[in-house]
């Protein structure tokens, strides 16, 4: 389904939309560029924590809402507004459901079975070491480390953003994650130094 036919649908009343919005229609190439953010909006949700189904609808609803003020997009990178709107619609999915407080006692029966909360606390603590290993690398680093690992980018959609060819996308991530793998030893080493 286009999100001409999308947005058309959410103009019903109960839609969420003013029945007498009438949104311009995009250029198909701008339409496409939306498209082509689906993947990386979807997985920058999921990492938010939502669950697959309402990553699904998240998604959905960002495009649409960046669907029907594409006339008023006036920045340099789509990437960027696309993202701010998933930001947006994902605040205004949480203050909808409104999550009631549970005590700390029945958190320990709501954790899975298949996982000891100490596992989960170290893995909790690894990803905190690599993000701080992470901000100790060049900025160049980062930036490609957070396209590739972290929005799920693949090699030319790298590329098309950090404007350089597929190949040199794939070496740029292959330099940064050598970075890092040698920032983690360093760091692991000095570690064991000062603990002996």
């Amino acid at each position: 389904m286009s999100l001409m036919a999308t947005s058309a649908r959410a103009g019903v009343p109960g839609g969420g939309l003013p029945t007498d919005y009438a949104p311009q229609p995009a250029a198909p190439e701008l339409e496409a560029l939306l498209h082509q953010h689906r993947g990386g909006i979807h997985g920058y949700l999921r990492r938010k924590g939502f669950s697959s189904e309402e990553a699904d609808d998240l998604t959905q609803e960002t495009l649409i809402r960046a669907y029907l003020h594409l006339p008023g997009f006036r920045g340099v990178s789509m990437g960027a507004w696309l993202y701010r709107i998933a930001g947006n619609v994902a605040v205004d999915y949480l203050r909808k459901r409104r999550f009631s407080t549970v005590p700390l006692e029945s958190l320990a029966c709501a954790a899975g079975d298949d996982e000891e909360p100490w596992a989960r606390l170290e893995a909790d603590e690894q990803r905190a070491r690599v993000a701080a290993i992470i901000r100790l690398l060049p900025e160049c680093h980062q930036r490609i480390l957070q396209l590739r690992y972290y929005e799920d980018r693949s090699l030319a959609e790298i590329a098309e953003v950090m404007r350089c060819s597929p190949m040199a996308a794939k070496l740029r991530v292959f330099r940064a994650v050598t970075a890092l793998r040698k920032r983690w030893r360093q760091e692991a080493t000095g570690a064991d130094l000062t603990a002996g």
